[in-house]
């Protein structure tokens, strides 16, 4: 018996083709951003969702929401005196949406330029996920699915 994938069962109407296509379209939003992290932070949720980005290899500058105990409003703040720029990579689940408008709300920082990467991943994974913490697995499983699952 084979080791179960978590997401093959989001996949099971999938084709290998069509996988393939979603993960070469991962790959290109991966590679963008590992070279965006370099010039602009992104900001995530908390340290689960940067060590799933980390695991898919971007190694620039990921900043936490949720960090040392403070609000959301002293965290922006603390942002905009700190960036020009920055990406938001908040989930796209109820909470997610909802800490995301609260965070534009008090940003002064340029958030809107670099939107579309957060939109394009939700775009290709809305459907078998909905938190940054699980993409590295689903990217993992989906690589698995691709390259190495037998033949159905």
């Amino acid at each position: 018996m084979g080791r179960k994938h978590p997401y093959a069962k989001n996949l099971g109407g999938v084709d290998r083709e069509e996988r393939a296509i979603l993960l070469g379209e991962l790959d290109s939003w991966l590679e963008r951003v590992r070279l965006l992290s370099h010039e602009v932070p992104l900001l995530v949720e908390g340290r689960h969702d940067e060590r799933a980005l980390r695991r898919l290899g971007v190694d620039g500058t990921i900043l936490h929401l949720h960090a040392g105990g403070v609000s959301i409003y002293e965290r922006c703040q603390w942002l905009n005196r700190h960036y020009a720029q920055v990406v938001l990579l908040l989930d796209w689940d109820r909470r997610g949406r909802q800490l995301r408008r609260r965070v534009v709300r008090f940003l002064e920082s340029d958030w809107r330029t670099y939107d579309l990467f957060r939109l394009e991943l939700e775009r290709l994974t809305s459907q078998y996920i909905r938190h940054i913490e699980d993409l590295a697995r689903f990217y993992e499983d989906l690589y698995i699915t691709v390259y190495y699952d037998p033949v159905r």
